[in-house]
């Protein structure tokens, strides 16, 4: 599986990450220049700037087949464009996953209240 924003967006190869100051266990690097991007259909397509695109999802493909009608699949959540390295980084989707869990699990735990004895849930009227 290849992340990718655009066709022609390769990856940075796991033994790359360490020397733009990363890890590939969290992250997700991709190389572009903005102004060489190529769209879907390999034609020539000038990146829009990526300002405010932190937060959006950063999509792999997985090519179609007949069996298979879901092509992309998400694998990070892109945080920031670094312009003296051409890349586009991106915290790993499990990281994400497992901040919003544990997230949820801290929310449950401060506003989920048992039901005390004398609130009467569970009590029918006499």
């Amino acid at each position: 599986m290849i992340p990718s924003i655009l066709t022609g967006c390769p990856p940075v190869p796991d033994g790359d990450y360490e020397k733009f100051g990363f890890s590939s266990a969290d992250h997700v690097l991709l190389q572009q220049d903005l102004r060489q991007g190529r769209a879907f259909d390999g034609r020539p397509n000038a990146f829009p700037w990526p300002e405010g695109m932190s937060g959006s999802p950063v999509y792999a493909w997985l090519g179609a087949t007949e069996k298979q009608t879901q092509g992309f699949v998400v694998v990070g959540v892109f945080i920031e464009y670094r312009k003296a390295g051409k890349l586009f980084v991106a915290t790993d989707v499990g990281w994400v996953l497992q901040a919003i869990s544990q997230l949820n699990e801290a929310a449950k735990a401060k506003w989920h209240k048992p039901p005390r004895a004398d609130d009467g849930v569970g009590e029918r009227p006499a």
